[in-house]
């Protein structure tokens, strides 16, 4: 049950961070090509999962159903590489993020005026940062951002390994209690 409460917090920190960052970033990101709102959109998501994920694993644990715990290992097994894959991406990615910025901040320079909405994030990131504030934030915390990333994936790997554990536990009690 601790490692599936921990887990919990890891799903709702995750949560939590894409939702605030969303929010944080809003004007640079509308300002972004199209689409690069969804990495922190995914980032939401597989924290939902997660704790989606935590919340039926206490119910596999307290059941003490051997199959459920090892669909329970399984499913860590699928979250574990969509994390693996979300830190790779996001450090294979790196330099595309300062191009999608660079060429969104351009389109938007070009509908200055035009469209009120841009013309406004425009006047948002010129009163509280530059182009360049916003590319050195990026280079100097995406390495961190990726080994977070790779970092937690490997602690659902722990989780298939204890639900593997304790459903095999349970299936050796209940073969003993036969005997």
């Amino acid at each position: 049950m601790l490692f599936n409460f921990v887990f919990w917090c890891t799903g709702i920190a995750m949560l939590c961070v894409g939702i605030l960052m969303r929010i944080q970033l809003r004007d640079y990101v509308d300002m972004s090509v199209e689409g690069s709102g969804a990495a922190l959109l995914g980032l939401a998501c597989l924290g939902g999962l997660v704790v989606l994920a935590a919340t039926l694993a206490c119910c596999c644990t307290a059941r003490g159903h051997p199959a459920l715990l090892y669909l329970y290992g399984g499913f860590l097994a699928v979250v574990a590489l969509l994390e693996l894959g979300a830190g790779a991406s996001v450090y294979a990615y790196r330099t595309t993020l300062t191009e999608g910025f660079d060429q969104g901040l351009n389109d938007s320079m070009a509908l200055y005026g035009i469209d009120k909405a841009k013309s406004a994030h425009i006047d948002v990131m010129q009163s509280t940062g530059c182009y360049d504030l916003v590319i050195d934030f990026i280079n100097s915390n995406i390495g961190l951002v990726a080994g977070s990333a790779v970092g937690v994936a490997f602690f659902p790997l722990i989780g298939v390994f204890l639900a593997c554990c304790l459903a095999s536990n349970i299936n050796k009690a209940k073969y003993e209690q036969v005997a």
